[in-house]
This record gives C-alpha cells, sequence and structure tokens, in this order.
C-alpha cells in the first residue's frame, strides 16, 4: 500500500509549471504518440497514473476503451472536465482490484513519485 498521503501535491506542480511557461503540450504530445502502437488490438486499456489524460485521449481517438486512474485529486477534476473514464485511485490498492480486467496497462513517468517503500 502507498505510504503518500497528499493527494494535491502533484496537481499543484502542473499548476506551476503551466504557469511558468514550462509545457510544451505539443511535446508531449509526440512523445505520447510513440507508444500508441503497443496498444493496437487493444479493447481496454488502464493508464496508471493518467495526470492530465492526454494519453486517455489519444487511446479514445484510437477507438480503445481507456480507464485512468491518479492519486492526485486535481488530476482527477481536470479529467473528469474533460469527461475522461478516471477514478482517484492508489494503485496498490486498485491492481489486485481489477485482476484481469485489463488487456493493457500504461505506466508513464509513476516511479518517480512513490516512496522509497513502494
Amino acid at each position: 500500500m502507498s505510504t503518500h498521503q497528499d493527494s494535491t501535491l502533484e496537481g499543484a506542480f502542473y499548476d506551476y509549471v503551466h504557469r511558468a511557461g514550462q509545457v510544451d503540450p505539443a511535446a508531449n504530445q509526440r512523445v505520447l504518440e510513440f507508444y500508441l502502437p503497443f496498444f493496437e488490438g487493444h479493447r481496454h486499456v488502464l493508464d496508471i497514473g493518467c495526470g492530465e489524460g492526454q494519453f486517455i485521449e489519444l487511446l479514445k481517438e484510437r477507438g480503445v476503451d481507456p480507464v485512468g486512474i491518479d492519486l492526485d485529486a486535481q488530476m482527477i477534476q481536470t479529467c473528469t472536465a474533460k469527461g475522461l473514464p478516471v477514478e482517484q485511485a492508489d494503485l496498490f490498492a486498485y491492481l489486485p482490484a481489477h485482476t484481469a480486467e485489463f488487456d493493457g496497462l500504461f505506466c508513464s513517468n509513476v516511479i518517480e513519485h512513490l516512496s522509497m517503500p513502494d
């Protein structure tokens, strides 16, 4: 089980880098598009640590049924405002409760946010 307690820290960081002009959505999309071929033929994909939902959007455009999870409440709020299928959840609690539900998993930029024990 994750020992991470603050469910707003990541959202606050995203706000900061957006305000500072340090985000290039087009560059981020190009990076995420690199991974799309790995999900060809998949029907139901889980995006672990979905952030603002960019990969979920790309999957939906290609006819995949994605679901995103993120621990950060602000990330979930951003995705929900976009109409994306997301759930605020800790990956260590979510995964055992959803075994064999997905035929693909995507997890990018998550490990650096985990505590050392996790």
